[in-house]
Formats: structure tokens, C-alpha cells, sequence
């Protein structure tokens, strides 16, 4: 594993009697990267997460998390972990802080780093001014807050969610997906939704599972390594041989009598190119953009 890869699973199976739930799914993840997990009712991943966090042994293949086997060394392994189920782990009859603060110590911090550790978690969360409450009390926005707090609390390299926004309101879900990518500058995230939106929003790349196994990974940020695709749009448009002149495209499909579908090798963007040109010959342009395809469509299509 390099020095920056946290996460390393190979080969992970598991049966629940003759039904294979997880199907050897390996995948690698990074520092500062939010992995989304997509799949259908039943595809495998709250089965795959479990086994991640070492909530649930694998029926074979392995995971190391920053380079340490999840399975001979559960407790070193765990300190690097965070964890957020669907369901989160709250005591009610406690208050933020309190709660907190048990779980602190759960992971081995005592003293004034405890007391630091949980300050910090509040803030982070946004949960300074519901520190006292008790959670019984709170909206479920603020105990999904809560929630959160827990997995963060003794700093993991870790952050693993499981629907972290089901049941919330829109301007909760919002605050929610904020704070993700905040934490995201820090940490390794993965984050299992049904919200293809909030997938699309919040995480560098997805992985799609179906049958227990992986069946397609797309990257959704921005990668120079990738190819892009253009659509341009002009009033007076050119020859289509004239567009193949731009530095980095790779073909050129006419859609209609003014508009034209470009694939241009990675590492390569003619955007400023295409406009200047436009304007001093001319050529009217009316639509450049970038197209991406819909994770809707791609989720209907590989499930």
C-alpha cells in the first residue's frame, strides 16, 4: 500500500448460508477521496460496509485499512475508522456532549484530549448550541448531526456512512453534504446512498453494485486523465474538417446543421480555443458545454 492509500480490500466474499451476499469485490481508496457506493435494494452493501469496518467477517478476501489487516489486528485497524450506520447509535437519555464524551472514551482518549476531541466534534457538526440538550429532544437532523459526531470524534482516517441523510428535509440534507466535503479535505469517505443526486454532489467517484458485485465505477469529478466530450453549438458553423484542427480533439459527430458532438484526448481542453475562434470568424457560437452522462441513466443501465 502507498503511504496515502487507507483502504485496500481484495477478494471479499460473504455467505449467509447458500446465498452469496458479497461476491469478491476489491476496491482501494485514498486520502481526501469520497467513494460513493450505489446499488439496489439488496445488491450487497450494507454487507460489503460491515465487513469494512469489521462489523462483519469476511467469508474470504482481506482488508487492510492504512496498511493493517482488519483481521489480526481489529483494534489497531478500528482506531482508524469511523463509522456511521443507517440507523446511528444514538442514547437518548443523553446529551450531545455526554454522549460524546462516552464515546471518546470508548476509542481511548481521558483528560484534556477528550475534552478537546469532543469541543471539536460539536463544532465541527454544528452542534454547539444543542450541546446540552437532551437527544430525545433534538430533530432528527441534529441526531443525524449526532450521529456523525460519533465518527468523528477520535479522528479516523476512516469515515464510513450509510445513508447518512435518509429522513432528512432538504436544507438538512444540504448542511449534511457540506459538511462531508469539509470533511473530506481530511479524511477517506465512503458514503452509501440511494440519492443518486446526493452521490453526484459530494463524491470524487462511485462504484455500482448489483448481485453482491461490483458492475461499474465512474469517476464524477473532474479528472485530467479522462476524455472529454463537448457539445458546441454555432449559428454559422464550419466545415467539421476545421474543428478536427483544435488541439486535442479526437473526432468530430455532426448532431444537426449547427451543432457538433467533440471527443477530445485526455489532458487536452480547446474551450478558450473554440471561443475565440468563434468570435473573430464569426461563427456565432451559441452552446459549448460539457456533456457527462446522467447517473440515473448509467445507474438504470448497468443495474
Amino acid at each position: 500500500m502507498t503511504e496515502e492509500q487507507l483502504v485496500q480490500a481484495t477478494g471479499l466474499q460473504r455467505r449467509f448460508g447458500p446465498h452469496l451476499a458479497v461476491d469478491g469485490v476489491s476496491l482501494e481508496l485514498h486520502r481526501g477521496e469520497v467513494l460513493g457506493l450505489l446499488g439496489p435494494n439488496g445488491a450487497g452493501k450494507t454487507t460489503l460496509l460491515r465487513m469494512l469496518t469489521g462489523c462483519l467477517a469476511p467469508s474470504a478476501g482481506k482488508v487492510l485499512i492504512g496498511g493493517v489487516a482488519l483481521a489480526s489486528q481489529p483494534l489497531i485497524a478500528r482506531r482508524q475508522l469511523g463509522y456511521l450506520p443507517e440507523i446511528p447509535p444514538l442514547h437518548r437519555e443523553l446529551s450531545p456532549r455526554e454522549y460524546l464524551r462516552f464515546c471518546a472514551r470508548l476509542h481511548g482518549l481521558r483528560g484534556p484530549a477528550l475534552k478537546q476531541a469532543v469541543d471539536e466534534a460539536l463544532a465541527a457538526c454544528g452542534l454547539e448550541d444543542v450541546a446540552n440538550q437532551l437527544i430525545q429532544s433534538l430533530s432528527k437532523g441534529f441526531q443525524q448531526r449526532t450521529g456523525l459526531a460519533q465518527a468523528i470524534v477520535h479522528k479516523p482516517a476512516l469515515i464510513v456512512l450509510d445513508e447518512p441523510t435518509v429522513g432528512l428535509d432538504p436544507n438538512q440534507m444540504q448542511q449534511i453534504r457540506r459538511l462531508i466535503g469539509e470533511l473530506a479535505q481530511e479524511h477517506a469517505i465512503i458514503l452509501s446512498s440511494h440519492i443518486l443526486s446526493e452521490v453526484q454532489a459530494v463524491c470524487d467517484r462511485a462504484i455500482i453494485m448489483t448481485g453482491g458485485r461490483i458492475v461499474h465505477e465512474t469517476a464524477l469529478r473532474k479528472d485530467s486523465q479522462a476524455s472529454l466530450r463537448l457539445l458546441v453549438g454555432m449559428r454559422k458553423p464550419p466545415p467539421p474538417e476545421r474543428l478536427r484542427e483544435f488541439s486535442g480533439v479526437a473526432t468530430v459527430e455532426q448532431v444537426d446543421s449547427t451543432r457538433f458532438r467533440l471527443l477530445i484526448e485526455p489532458g487536452h481542453d480547446p474551450r478558450q480555443a473554440l471561443v475565440l475562434q468563434s468570435v473573430a470568424l464569426d461563427w456565432g457560437l451559441r452552446e459549448l458545454y460539457e456533456e457527462r452522462p446522467a447517473l440515473e441513466d448509467l445507474f438504470s443501465e448497468v443495474t
